[in-house]
């Protein structure tokens, strides 16, 4: 079985005629807020990496190529006949744990990924296929991302707390036990937004977020995929 033969019978496998139902550029544009011409190019490369994928185990996908595959999985009927026609062979979704190790060899894996794709389809196209560096550089980014999120949440709860304090001390004032608790609440939430409010943006998380599109390759989780023959 040649790469030749495997790549030509996944271009002719029509995923949007086993899709069980809506069509499935359909799906991936709902589903992940893309346009139908990026649905359409990310199915695109998701087959050329199947294919790939056949003789040569162990390759890892971009974001935007594991997303389809995701969504590809639900379609458990459409899935299981693409692997029988157009790849000659059960294809396994093998999803990471994290692990610093695993972390290196998916990385490996994806540089590989990118050399054999020149070698049969020449140079992959960068919105979907990003440099190894900038696949997973994201990805250590994410928890910092999340815990920025959760500190301006934290500093909005603050602020309400402050602002709910103040109009409560507003007939309060002249009484000295309730004025002088209302005092303290309002300068250790002053003190607190002094001390933490101005940290939520300064993680290099907020300043590489960017505005996510149809075919973002930014890394959601630390957990990689890899795959096998």
């Amino acid at each position: 079985m040649e790469q030749r033969d495997i790549t030509q019978r996944v271009d002719n496998f029509d995923l949007e005629a086993t899709s069980e139902g809506v069509p499935f550029r359909a799906q991936l544009a709902r589903e992940n807020g893309w346009s139908m011409e990026s649905a359409r190019r990310a199915s695109v490369e998701y087959k050329r990496f199947c294919a790939l994928t056949v003789l040569n185990p162990g390759l890892v996908p971009s974001v935007t190529v594991d997303k389809v595959w995701h969504q590809h999985l639900l379609l458990p009927r459409s899935y299981a006949r693409f692997c029988e026609i157009g790849l000659g062979k059960w294809l396994d979704h093998c999803p990471g744990t994290g692990s610093a190790d695993e972390r290196a060899r998916f990385a490996a894996g994806y540089e590989r990924t990118l050399t054999l794709y020149r070698q049969n389809y020449g140079e992959p196209p960068a919105r979907i296929w990003p440099s190894p560096a900038e696949r997973f550089r994201r990805s250590a980014t994410a928890p910092a991302r999340r815990f920025a999120q959760l500190r301006r949440y934290a500093n909005g709860s603050l602020l309400g707390f402050m602002l709910l304090s103040l109009v409560s001390c507003g007939g309060a004032l002249d009484r000295l036990g309730n004025g002088a608790w209302c005092f303290i609440a309002l300068f250790a939430g002053l003190l607190s937004l002094a001390l933490f409010g101005g940290q939520g943006d300064r993680s290099p998380a907020a300043h590489s977020e960017r505005s996510d599109d149809e075919t973002s390759n930014g890394c959601e989780t630390e957990v990689h995929c890899g795959c096998g023959g």
